[in-house]
């Protein structure tokens, strides 16, 4: 049996976040700045903005559970579709953690302004996986489908 003391785990905690650091340093954009492009598109119920966040492969499931959206043609239908009835929508980015040059995930709240009736509140985590360009690979939303439907 290895034993690894606290010193040891921190040590090696250190070393990866070094390494992870001086990769992240060389990537040619911005994962925190894509993120929020993302939600901000989204939020201004800016389809075009946001499927050219997508590589042209890029996926999105909204919310997992229900059928993925590959290509730009299937993403743009998919945010066509379900922003038809809304005015707009607020996100609050509660965290975002970038995991490695690839791969994030952000804890949300949106506010759903429908065109009739009373806003709807949900909550939900992203997970993101970026090309080397920062172009999204997917995403994945992870919300409670009912929980939208109960307030409708």
């Amino acid at each position: 049996m290895v034993r690894i003391g606290k010193v040891s785990l921190f040590l090696l905690a250190l070393a990866l976040m070094l390494t992870g650091a001086s990769v992240s340093q060389a990537q040619s954009f911005d994962t925190e700045q894509v993120i929020r492009a993302y939600f901000g598109a989204a939020a201004t119920l800016d389809v075009e903005a946001t499927v050219a966040l997508f590589a042209p492969e890029g996926v999105l499931e909204d919310p997992v559970g229900t059928p993925a959206n590959r290509g730009h043609k299937a993403i743009r239908e998919h945010l066509q579709a379900i922003t038809a009835p809304f005015t707009g929508l607020d996100f609050d980015i509660h965290r975002i953690w970038i995991v490695s040059p690839t791969e994030a995930a952000a804890s949300w709240t949106l506010t759903i302004h429908p065109r009739a009736g009373q806003d709807i509140v949900i909550e939900g985590v992203a997970t993101f996986v970026f090309n080397d360009a920062g172009q999204i690979r997917s995403v994945r939303e992870y919300w409670e489908l009912a929980d939208l439907l109960s307030q409708l």
